[in-house]
């Protein structure tokens, strides 16, 4: 999965990408996959999550799929229906503290953003797995 914090559209609007898939198959360079009806390239889950203004708890997240996941099963079972980062506030949390330490460790002003590559493990009681960072690199340009 991939996560890029901060993206700037205006000096006062900025969102959260991100490109996710379930399991084990890459995003970035995903090999062709057996399906039902023969081989087929795999397509992730495409979204933006922008931090909203609430009256009540200061903020509230807003979700926007670009576009969903068209993988329907893995580990031989149905993968689950919605995304784990959209609606999962441990995740996105964990991640806001990821973008904050390289934040402060560049110095980064207002417009840092940082490309975090991380999974999440894999489990055989269907509880959520471990947050595992892959990488996480500063974003220019």
């Amino acid at each position: 999965m991939v996560f890029v914090t901060n993206v700037t559209v205006s000096p006062s609007r900025s969102f959260n990408s991100s490109n996710a898939q379930y399991g084990e198959i890459s995003i970035s360079n995903p090999e062709p996959i057996e399906a039902e009806c023969g081989l087929i390239n795999s397509i992730p889950d495409e979204f933006i999550i922008t931090r909203l203004a609430a009256s009540i708890s200061g903020y509230a997240w807003g979700t926007q799929f670009i576009s969903h996941s068209n993988i329907d099963t893995v580990y031989d079972a149905p993968a689950p229906v919605g995304n784990v980062l959209s609606e999962n506030e441990y995740l996105r949390d964990n991640l806001r503290i990821i973008h904050q330490h390289f934040k402060n460790i560049y110095q980064g002003d207002n417009n840092f953003a940082i490309d975090i590559e991380f999974k999440i493990t894999e489990t055989d009681d269907d509880s959520r797995g471990e947050l595992t960072v892959k990488q996480a690199r500063p974003r220019v340009g």
